[in-house]
């Protein structure tokens, strides 16, 4: 064979093994459109929206930003007892309005949703209860392709992610080709005194709505103002946010020892109706017998 043979070969090999390499690149396509296919968001009840929530909310926006996603959600959650019960006194609407303003106030390049329990959801939705009708909404929405399996990345602190994973992690009841996966945020110990004991310091992080309500109950407004306006919000939204949640707490305090008062006295009277009862009961038997 020769030289100029043996050249042109190699040029034909070579040649046809760049298309060949050219004809396999879908496939390494689809794999990325796997990897896109996916949903960054959180769970939480946020009552009321704290600096430590916002934290939650600064992770999804740096791991979209790094995941090359323009948009997270932040699923908030209510129950039959908003508005009726202290540690759940702003309705779910009420939340959303001061979390957006934090929100908004960040600036971001990533659009957060939030999606409140009782908004008008995907009509494919309904029917399903608590987080899994936002889940749903959340899924339809991205109008991703239903035979590629989308990935659920749930970003919750350490203290909520056994009960998510045991409420959501078999997938019996979230959409069809889903993938959950739990990611946690940590929250960091407080620091160490001398004495090696471990402080209990309010810093950012540690911050929850629980902490924030307590503030409100013992009148500490401007503490409460200061960490909110930490959070986002401007001085006069934080002094309303403070004013609804002590107005509301108030009105709840007062209800549920009414209800207490009343319940006692109902207890009173059904019994004295019950020996009412059983005298007559007994009156009737005695006038049978005679007759």
């Amino acid at each position: 064979m020769s030289k100029k043979f043996k050249t042109l070969a190699r040029r034909i090999i070579h040649k046809n093994k760049s298309v060949y390499m050219k004809e396999k690149e879908p496939s390494l396509s689809l794999s990325m459109k796997e990897k896109d296919q996916s949903i960054i968001f959180t769970i939480a009840r946020m009552n009321p929206p704290t600096p430590g929530h916002m934290k939650v909310v600064n992770t999804l926006i740096d791991t979209a930003r790094a995941a090359g996603k323009k948009k997270v959600y932040v699923l908030l959650q209510a129950s039959k007892e908003s508005g009726i019960e202290l540690k759940n006194p702003l309705f779910c609407r009420e939340k959303k309005k001061f979390l957006v303003e934090m929100i908004n106030n960040l600036n971001s390049d990533i659009e957060v949703e939030v999606i409140c329990a009782d908004d008008v959801l995907h009509s494919e939705c309904k029917g399903n209860a608590g987080p899994l009708q936002q889940i749903c909404h959340m899924y339809k929405t991205e109008g991703f392709d239903s035979s590629i399996p989308t990935i659920l990345y749930l970003y919750v602190g350490t203290d909520r992610v056994e009960s998510f994973t045991k409420f959501l992690g078999s997938g019996k009841y979230l959409p069809e080709n889903t993938i959950l996966k739990t990611e946690k945020i940590d929250r960091p110990s407080p620091p160490k005194s001398k004495e090696g004991s471990r402080k209990d310091e309010l810093t950012v992080e540690k911050i929850s709505g629980t902490k924030m309500r307590k503030l409100v109950e013992d009148k500490e407004e401007e503490t409460f103002i200061t960490l909110e306006m930490q959070a986002g919000l401007s001085r006069p939204s934080a002094k309303i946010l403070y004013d609804l949640l002590e107005e509301r707490m108030s009105y709840i305090q007062k209800n549920s020892s009414t209800k207490k008062t009343s319940k006692k006295g109902g207890r009173k009277q059904y019994r004295k109706k019950t020996y009412k009862k059983s005298k007559r009961n007994k009156n009737k038997r005695s006038f049978k017998k005679r007759n």
